[in-house]
């Protein structure tokens, strides 16, 4: 096959998602060895979420120039809001993501320009170990979705949210976001807020297929979690939290006791089923 000059130059970034493994590992490993046997540039990263979150320059190298940018890794409406939670923006026509959790090896190879499928060995070496320290789980913000409500940004009791410019409602301190809790993905109304690491639809990004039903669901989540009036739950919340200061133990453990009561519908992202809802 003769490389087109158009992709031969382009390149294509792979998030192995080393902290959840939410991608099938011998999906990934198919994809690698093809594309580590093509004429592509292939940059491999440990985790797209923590490369976000620290606006890590290798995402404005690769996709802000304008040029074409393959993506290999998870939820479409996730890869984008990491994009954007990393300050790159207008990549709606030149980042090309490639969804390996619902498309699997062989589409996404079909996808990829200039990636030679015959006669590729196996892909026998390890993939990136998870790094040390912080886990990168966090909310990023669907912006097609988002209406600036700020109901987010007042149930979370640790200042994960502020408002930006304009109003805006922005991810300011992703380091503050308990692990395993996305608890202000199930009260948005507007499904806006998307936990890249999480397994259960829409709160993964994957799309919205069932609007209506969804918007259902979030509203029975609400309820579930604050009660029957959200606004009058949101503003008791603010008055017993008074946002004292983050040290102060006893407000630690209201705002933990708080925060269990949170996640107690919420499943870890290693895919454990939570109850039917109606």
């Amino acid at each position: 096959m003769t490389p087109s000059p158009a992709s031969a130059a382009a390149p294509v970034l792979v998030c192995t998602c080393a902290q959840a493994r939410r991608l099938p590992e011998d999906e990934l490993g198919t994809v690698l060895a093809h594309l580590l046997g093509s004429t592509r540039r292939v940059v491999v990263v440990p985790d797209l979420c923590g490369l976000a979150a620290g606006s890590e320059p290798l995402l404005h190298e690769l996709a802000g120039t304008g040029a074409r940018l393959d993506v290999v890794a998870c939820r479409e409406r996730a890869v984008r809001a990491l994009f954007a939670a990393a300050g790159v923006t207008g990549t709606a026509s030149c980042v090309v993501v490639h969804d390996l959790v619902d498309q699997g090896a062989d589409a996404v190879l079909d996808a990829l320009p200039d990636v030679e499928r015959a006669r590729t060995p196996a892909y026998d070496a390890a993939l990136p170990d998870a790094e040390p320290g912080w886990v990168p789980w966090f909310p990023v913000i669907d912006r097609e979705r988002c209406a600036d409500c700020g109901q987010c940004a007042s149930f979370c009791l640790f200042e994960v949210f502020s408002r930006g410019a304009h109003g805006h409602v922005t991810v300011a301190q992703p380091q503050n976001c308990k692990l395993n809790c996305p608890a202000c993905a199930r009260i948005c109304p507007e499904l806006a807020i998307i936990f890249p690491k999480h397994a259960q639809p829409p709160i993964d990004g994957a799309a919205v297929e069932d609007e209506s039903g969804a918007r259902r669901r979030a509203a029975l989540q609400r309820e579930l979690l604050l009660g029957g009036d959200l606004y009058a739950a949101l503003a008791a919340r603010r008055r017993r939290s008074g946002k004292p200061p983050l040290l102060d133990p006893a407000w630690r453990e209201q705002a933990l006791r708080e925060r269990r009561e949170c996640s107690a519908h919420t499943p870890p992202p290693d895919g454990d089923r939570e109850p039917e809802q109606p």
